[in-house]
C-alpha cells in the first residue's frame, strides 16, 4: 500500500492537505518525496507516525519544522537531513480474535451427468476500505458494488434460466480482496467444490466507470493475449463482446490485483473483467451516482455469456499463451 493511499484513509484527502511530490524522478503520491527527505529511496520501509513522535524523529534528523512544512508547501529547497542517524524500532503485532470476514457462495448443480462435476466460478469481492478517521465513508460504488452487482444479476439469470448449464455454477463473493485478496485466497486454499474441478474463474471488479483505460463501449481485460495466462476463456469472450459492440484492451497490469489471480496461481484460466482506475478510486467520492448503468449491464451480460458458453462446450476452457491478437 503506497504511503498516499495509508494517508487518504486516515483522513486527509479527497479535499484536504495532500502530500505530493514536486522533484525529478519522484513517483505519484507521497511515498517517493518522503523517502527522499528522509535520505532513503521509494523501496524503503515507510512508517506513518503522530506530530508528537513526527516532531522527535525530525528532530533526531536535525530537520526544521519549518523547513520541512515550507518545502511541502511548494517553496524553498528540500531539507537535507542528518545520516546514519541510529535508531530502534519496536513492532507489535495484536490479533483481534472478534474480526471475522466471510465468503458467501452459490451452487447451480449442472444438467449434464458427467461435466456437472466440473464447475465455473463467477467471482467479485463484497468489501471495501471502510470509513476515514473524520467519519466520512468509503461507499466504493464502482469498488465493488458495481462488480458486486453484476454478480447478482448473473446469479439472478441462472436462477431464472429455463434451461440450466451443463457444467455447475458457483457464485462466490468474496471478503478481505482490498487486504491482500484474503477471501479469494482462503477459498482457492479451502474450496467447497474440488479446485481440480474448478475449470474457470470469471471476476468482475470495478465495471462502472471509464476513463482512461476503457470508454463506455470498452471494457480492460485480463489476461490479454500477449499474456502467458490467455486462454480460450478470453479468446472466445471477443466475439460474445462484440455482439454487446464492447471492445477489449489490456488489463495485464490488475493481473495480480483481484481475486481471479489466486485461481490463475493454480493454472486455472480466468479472465477478469475492469474499467481501470479512475479519480474516485479508493476515495470517498466513489459514489453510485457516478456509475454508468448501461456499461455495467453489458458488461455483467458479456460474463454470463462467456460463463454460460464455457459451462456448455464440451472441452475445458485450456491456456494458449501469448498471441498476435484478441483471436
Amino acid at each position: 500500500m503506497g504511503l498516499s493511499d495509508v494517508l487518504n484513509y486516515l483522513s486527509l484527502a479527497p479535499g484536504k492537505d495532500v502530500l505530493a511530490s514536486r522533484f525529478p524522478g519522484a513517483e505519484d503520491g507521497g511515498m517517493g518525496m518522503v523517502a527522499s527527505v528522509l535520505g532513503g529511496n521509494s523501496e524503503d520501509l515507510s512508517i506513518v507516525l503522530s506530530v508528537p513522535a513526527s516532531a522527535a524523529v525530525m528532530a533526531q534528523l536535525e530537520l526544521a519544522p519549518e523547513a520541512v512544512t515550507k518545502f511541502l508547501a511548494g517553496a524553498g529547497n528540500m531539507p537535507q537531513g542528518k545520516r546514519d542517524v541510529p535508531a530502534k524500532l519496536q513492532v507489535t503485532i495484536t490479533h483481534d480474535d472478534k474480526a471475522q470476514a466471510s465468503n458467501v457462495v452459490a451452487v447451480l448443480r449442472g444438467s449434464d451427468p458427467v461435466l456437472a462435476n466440473e464447475a465455473i466460478v463467477y467471482s467479485a469481492h463484497m468489501d471495501h476500505v471502510g470509513k476515514r478517521m473524520d467519519g466520512d465513508v468509503f461507499n466504493g460504488a464502482d469498488d465493488n458494488a458495481s462488480g458486486s452487482a453484476g454478480l447478482l444479476e448473473i446469479a439472478t439469470a441462472y436462477a431464472q434460466g429455463k434451461e440450466k448449464p451443463r457444467r455447475s455454477i458457483v457464485l462466490l463473493s468474496v471478503s478481505g480482496e482490498e487486504l491482500g485478496l484474503w477471501g479469494s485466497a482462503y477459498y482457492a486454499n479451502h474450496p467447497t467444490w474440488p479446485i481440480d474441478k474448478v475449470v474457470a474463474d470469471i471476476n468482475t471488479d470495478m465495471i462502472g466507470r471509464s476513463g482512461s483505460e476503457s470508454g463506455p463501449q470498452q471494457i480492460a481485460v485480463t489476461p490479454s493475449y500477449s499474456h502467458d495466462m490467455y486462454s480460450t476463456l478470453v479468446r472466445d469472450s471477443v466475439p460474445l463482446a462484440a455482439e454487446l459492440g464492447v471492445t477489449f484492451t489490456t488489463g495485464d497490469r490488475y493481473y495480480t490485483r483481484s481475486d481471479h489471480y489466486n485461481f490463475a496461481k493454480l493454472g486455472i484460466p480466468v479472465i477478469f473483467f475492469c474499467s481501470g482506475e479512475h479519480e474516485d478510486d479508493h476515495q470517498v467520492t466513489d459514489h453510485a451516482d457516478k456509475l454508468d448503468g448501461e456499461k455495467m449491464e453489458r458488461i455483467a451480460r458479456l460474463a454470463f455469456w462467456t460463463g454460460w458458453n464455457a459451462a456448455n462446450s464440451d472441452d475445458r476452457p485450456r491456456v494458449l499463451g501469448p498471441r498476435k491478437d484478441w483471436r
